[in-house]
């Protein structure tokens, strides 16, 4: 069982709160959703945009760490959780104990250059590496180009491709890959039949109730991805 963007019906998703909500869980693997400041920096956030789950306005990838660090991203979701700030992936592994893993989706977004899709993935590894982690983590895109060639790369961790509609028979990229994140109403027994015969695991997301909860256990998936795993465990 994974925890959707931390636990995102218990804390404020892409947060320091979200990963303690996780633990408390029990949890063996969280999806947090990665994004490059303008000053290079690593950080936990899913839109392009801030206004929705962190107060401000503008282009994530056009402010600076020190700008972000300042904003709440918690009050959105209760006000218990105002103190809430944007972490850096460095504040999730330190965050994380020595058990839990990351599903760490890599954000990018049309019209980025190519030298900045790259500069993501190399301070994403760069970090993984001082901390010694990359066997817990898991790199993950809809960008598929992306992640091939991350998977490409010595030492890279496992990676995955993201799917939100039905992956065509061959997919780009996909003899390097380890996993197949798919939007679970695609998922059926010959999806995960056919992944499973090329050593590909299927995640399925995002999984929120009993009736796709079992679904996905009878498809034989290999992790269930969820808002509220906690609901879902119990």
């Amino acid at each position: 069982m994974c925890g959707h963007r931390g636990v995102a019906a218990r804390a404020p998703e892409n947060t320091l709160a979200g990963v303690a909500a996780a633990r408390r869980l029990g949890l063996v693997m969280i999806e947090v959703d990665l994004r490059l400041t303008a000053d290079d920096k690593v950080v936990l956030h899913h839109d392009e945009h801030l206004g929705r789950t962190v107060a401000g306005r503008g282009r994530v990838g056009d402010l600076p760490l020190a700008a972000l660090r300042g904003l709440d991203a918690g009050s959105w979701f209760d006000a218990a959780f105002a103190a809430e700030r944007v972490p850096t992936l460095r504040d999730l592994l330190a965050a994380s104990g020595p058990d839990l893993c990351w599903n760490l989706e890599l954000k990018t977004d049309p019209g980025d250059e190519p030298r900045r899709k790259l500069t993501l993935v190399r301070e994403v590894l760069r970090t993984l590496d001082r901390a010694g982690v990359g066997r817990r983590a898991l790199l993950t895109s809809f960008d598929h180009g992306l992640v091939a060639a991350v998977a490409a790369m010595p030492g890279a961790p496992r990676c995955g491709l993201i799917f939100g509609e039905r992956p065509q028979d061959r997919v780009a990229g996909s003899d390097r890959v380890a996993v197949f994140s798919m939007r679970y109403s695609l998922v059926d027994e010959e999806a995960v039949r056919r992944a499973h015969a090329v050593g590909v695991e299927v995640h399925a997301w995002t999984v929120n109730d009993d009736a796709g909860h079992e679904r996905m256990k009878a498809c034989g998936v290999d992790v269930v991805i969820s808002d509220d795993p906690g609901k879902l465990l119990s």
